[in-house]
């Protein structure tokens, strides 16, 4: 089931403050990490966090394939809101 896709404003900014660069070996494994949550015929997939964005929003987290960060997104009806990238893992909600 492919999904649309919705980079957020935050998603745009944690890439930036990453040095993370449209193309670069990086880009394209977080990219490719954004494609098969929104490709998955089921979601959360199995290996899926949930987790809290602060102060107070859920989100689902994924591991991106040979990197050390972590792509956090929200489904919304049949769209996928990419909301943020990060360095470190996240921290699950139960």
């Amino acid at each position: 089931m492919a999904r649309a896709i919705v980079l957020t404003r935050g998603y745009r900014r944690s890439l930036a403050r990453l040095g993370i660069k449209t193309g670069s070996p990086r880009g394209r494994r977080v990219g490719a990490t954004v494609g098969r949550i929104a490709d998955a015929e089921e979601l959360p997939a199995p290996g899926d966090v949930e987790a809290t964005i602060p102060p107070t929003h859920a989100a689902y987290v994924r591991r991106v394939r040979n990197e050390n960060l972590w792509v956090w997104y929200m489904l919304r009806g049949s769209h996928v809101w990419a909301v943020a990238v990060t360095p470190h893992p996240p921290v699950p909600t139960d």
